[in-house]
């Protein structure tokens, strides 16, 4: 059933451009007009090194870095000490695998999920590569917890690496189940597991309560729900403190003092410990505007996001020949291969019509090899999609075939 979009006014860059289809929100999203609106008023203000700057406006814009971060943590149910700010979720993913690889053993094996992003893989492999072992995925697109069970059971396993949401299945993990099961093993382990949990794919619709989980480490990304270029990772305080996780930079504002006889103190507060520079404060405000505009009405907003995605599933599934990777329930993103067409093709003629998507691996190759592709076509919504945009996206994959064919 068709459905009216109350939210796509709010987006100014779908409403300039109504001739182009914006259906590659997985990979970002477009910026709300609350966000846009903020930045331009940091811009047009004044603006200062926060952390560095002295005087009244430099006061006051470290204050609202301060309460941006508190802001962002509590809409995520975590605390400011607990996120640390990274330019992107690729380099937060680095640093949680530079500092949990330093405490994997040489007889201890870190497990990754063959559905893992690239980033959530290469990392580890460029600290561990011969102590890598791989949890498989089932035909529903999530982690197959039998054999997953096995692999615990025999190995001595330090990490344990997934994904919330697949950026090419689309599938959510069922995260209690594999909390559960470490929880289980770490009862009787002398050296826990270490749960880390990629959600970057989850911002726009998945509601995610840091207090009620008990995943060690989160990734996070701004980017993929209306801000800017901005990620980050939420810690267990405790792992904070107990020094096994720091930083792998050092200087500027994570330094209360420095001396000629080479002694280092840290910033008192944990948030400060991981600022090397200058805090981004455009970036800061402008995710936690986001974060307020995706809180308000929340249910609702993911209700449109999952009936619109529904809308364009039942689509697919009437054109014949189109194969949809992973279950049939999903989040915001729907991947498929044409066994008769090149993914290159079929993203060609999208993108002869003004349809943005996205063909190939994602920046997921294991995932493609294990289910026997050289690549997908990936169609991801958000807020400010349309039931008429899915229409018209289905009425066009519906030449392809004749298109193709004639060339």
């Amino acid at each position: 059933m068709p459905q009216e979009n109350p939210y796509r006014s709010e987006f100014p860059a779908v409403v300039n451009h109504p001739e182009i289809i914006f259906f590659d929100n997985s990979a970002t999203t477009q910026k709300l007009n609350s966000v846009i609106r903020r930045v331009n008023n940091l811009w047009e203000n004044g603006i200062t090194a926060v952390g560095r700057s002295s005087g009244k406006l430099a006061r006051e814009q470290m204050q609202l870095a301060h309460d941006s971060q508190k802001q962002i943590a509590q809409f995520f149910g975590a605390t400011a000490e607990e996120l640390i700010v990274t330019p992107s979720a690729t380099l937060g993913l680095n640093l949680v695998a530079q500092n949990l690889s330093a405490l994997v053993a040489d007889d201890e094996k870190i497990v990754l999920a063959s559905n893992n992003h690239h980033s959530n893989i290469a990392p580890w492999i460029k600290q561990k590569p011969t102590q890598i072992l791989w949890a498989s995925f089932s035909e529903s697109g999530k982690l197959d917890v039998k054999k997953l069970h096995q692999i615990l059971s025999k190995e001595k396993v330090r990490v344990l690496s997934i994904t919330l949401v697949s950026n090419v299945l689309g599938v959510k993990e069922d995260l209690s189940v594999i909390e559960n099961m470490v929880q289980r093993f770490n009862q009787k382990r002398q050296r826990k597991i270490f749960l880390v949990v990629d959600a970057a794919a989850a911002m726009l619709d998945q509601k995610i309560n840091w207090r009620k989980i008990t995943t060690d480490i989160m990734i996070l990304s701004g980017h993929k729900m209306y801000a800017p270029a901005i990620a980050g990772v939420l810690v267990r305080r405790e792992l904070l403190q107990s020094g096994d996780f720091s930083p792998v930079w050092s200087g500027g504002g994570m330094l209360k003092s420095l001396n000629l006889a080479q002694e280092i103190v840290w910033a008192e507060l944990l948030e400060q410990r991981w600022r090397p520079g200058v805090i981004d404060l455009v970036s800061l405000v402008a995710w936690a505007q986001a974060c307020t505009w995706l809180s308000e009405n929340f249910v609702d907003k993911q209700k449109y996001l999952f009936n619109l995605t529904q809308e364009l599933i039942d689509g697919l599934q009437e054109i014949s020949g189109i194969q949809l990777l992973g279950g049939r329930k999903k989040t915001h993103l729907v991947s498929f291969w044409w066994p008769n067409f090149a993914t290159v093709d079929v993203m060609a003629y999208l993108s002869s019509q003004n349809i943005l998507a996205r063909e190939g691996y994602h920046c997921c190759q294991p995932l493609h090899e294990t289910l026997g592709l050289t690549g997908s076509v990936r169609l991801s919504l958000a807020h400010y999609n349309t039931s008429a945009e899915v229409a018209k996206v289905l009425q066009i994959l519906r030449q392809v075939p004749q298109v193709l064919w004639q060339r």
